[in-house]
């Protein structure tokens, strides 16, 4: 098949043995042919081939493979930052690369007891990994991130977060979870994931912070929020109190609905979350007053008195708004006002979907369980995420 491939495009003698890499290449948009592929022919023959690779790049467009293109990224674009470079260029030393290089040892992840110790298990997948992402800023989504590709879960974080997170802690995020993994493998000690993403992410207030400082010691105090890739939205990352991000989830084929929230502090405690699965309500609608109503309840439990609460839906917000105008809830509107009194500080704003994907992603899952389940907890579980 090689010798036909090479006459059919005109090859140069002597270019079998560089077909085999060059095939595998051929069809790919944006193939790179690595100059030592041809380091080892005559220098002739070496040039004939390298001419032939460009007039048939020329002359044969691309085949498609039936996938979506990735959009062309603009060559100014930031390219991947230095200290996530080892992680890109599969260098970082775990047990898979360690076993390539001759080295006799286990290839099983000690945290976790996987069968395999990848790069991107051991950032992305591990259990303990796992949980830190869940409980950081980042968005997670089952299929979206974290998945099995580490170029994927990296493409993720470097593009992919929508300007509503505050994504820049992230760097900081992976080192602390390789130096947790480490402290498992050499000294045995197994670091809370609440610990770990404590000190990622203020280990990344202080570099940014140092940034400010050094700028305003060299060009004068000016606003660096752009620079050092703090996102600057409507949900601010400094406040006072409480934030519960709360949604609903219902289908009409299934036994229950869903209700979930999610709960950050101003004071550096750890979030908390709720999960829990209802019978089915009435209407989607009827699910989102049911999700706002048991959060409202789980921070009156916990003593949180200065809450903003967060919802997609934009009906209960004007539900909440105008009562008098929904009679149809006026039951649940009743039990409303009865626990917002409990409150010193109150508020109920509208975000975007995007920006409530925790929530969401809670009461989607809990949804779909085929028992009841009622789940709040600062730690997420597995099966949540």
């Amino acid at each position: 098949m090689l010798k036909s491939f090479a006459s059919l495009h005109g090859a140069p003698p002597g270019a079998n043995q560089f077909l085999i890499k060059f095939a595998m290449k051929f069809f790919c948009k944006s193939a790179v042919i690595h100059p030592n592929w041809t380091r080892n022919l005559q220098p002739k023959k070496s040039h004939q081939i390298q001419k032939w690779i460009a007039e048939t790049r020329s002359k044969n467009p691309p085949i498609s493979s039936g996938l979506p293109q990735q959009p062309q990224r603009d060559s100014r674009e930031v390219e991947p930052r230095e200290d996530t470079t080892p992680i890109y260029r599969r260098c970082v030393p775990v047990t898979e690369n360690l076993r390539k290089r001759g080295i006799d040892c286990d290839t099983g992840c000690a945290r976790c007891g996987a069968p395999e110790e990848t790069i991107n298990h051991t950032i992305f997948q591990c259990h303990p990994a796992r949980q830190i992402w869940a409980l950081s800023q980042i968005p997670t989504a089952m299929g979206i991130f974290p998945t099995e590709s580490n170029f994927a879960n990296l493409d993720h974080l470097f593009w992919r977060i929508p300007s509503e997170f505050d994504s820049s802690a992230f760097p900081w995020i992976i080192w602390y979870i390789w130096k947790a993994r480490n402290e498992k493998i050499f000294e045995n000690i197994d670091t809370d994931p609440i610990e770990v993403l404590r000190l990622a992410e203020k280990e990344a207030q202080l570099w940014q912070s140092a940034q400010v400082d050094l700028h305003n010691e060299n060009h004068g105090s000016v606003d660096l929020v752009n620079r050092i890739r703090v996102r600057d939205v409507s949900l601010e990352s400094n406040y006072s109190g409480y934030r519960c991000f709360v949604d609903g989830s219902w289908k009409g084929s299934d036994k229950f609905s869903g209700t979930g929230w999610f709960c950050t502090s101003s004071n550096g405690e750890p979030p908390t979350m709720g999960a829990a699965n209802l019978r089915r309500s009435l209407s989607p609608l009827h699910a989102e007053v049911e999700a706002l109503l048991w959060a409202m309840k789980c921070m009156i439990g916990a003593d949180n008195q200065e809450v903003a609460f967060f919802t997609d839906c934009s009906d209960l917000v004007k539900m909440v708004s105008s009562p008098t105008e929904w009679p149809a809830f006026s039951g649940y509107l009743e039990e409303f006002q009865s626990d917002r009194e409990e409150f010193s500080s109150f508020s109920l704003s509208l975000i975007s979907r995007r920006a409530n994907t925790k929530a969401d992603n809670l009461a989607r899952k809990v949804r779909t369980e085929p028992l009841h389940i009622t789940y709040v907890n600062n730690i997420p579980q597995e099966w949540l995420f």
